[in-house]
């Protein structure tokens, strides 16, 4: 049922788009190539209008507040890093007591002795 609906819903469409290219057909043909030519594309046009409207300094200023922004994350990020093995050193170094280096000594009295 539902590909049903589908393929009505496509085929309509694609009917639509037929009607409104044959109705628009013939005043394509009336321009000349002259005026086709001569005519700004869309795209042209819009980038006059962003020309006009955005100046360079107000797209560095924000580049630059972006880059301010992403340096500032990465810095608390890294410190994050830091403190995290700062704890760890300080907790190998907790477990890492003079009984250590006794139990060494002990090892190697041992061997001596064999």
């Amino acid at each position: 049922m539902s590909q049903l609906i589908l393929l009505a819903l496509t085929l309509g469409s694609l009917g639509v788009i037929v009607f409104i290219v044959y109705r628009k057909l013939p005043k394509l043909r009336e321009l000349s190539a002259q005026e086709l030519q001569g005519q700004e594309t869309p795209i042209a046009r819009a980038r006059a209008i962003v020309s006009s409207r955005v100046n360079s300094q107000k797209i560095t200023r924000m580049a630059l507040t972006q880059a301010r922004s992403l340096a500032e994350k990465t810095e608390a990020q890294t410190g994050e890093w830091l403190e995290r093995l700062q704890k760890n050193t300080q907790a190998r170094k907790g477990e890492f007591t003079q009984s250590y280096w006794e139990q060494l000594r002990k090892k190697a009295r041992v061997r001596k002795k064999k």
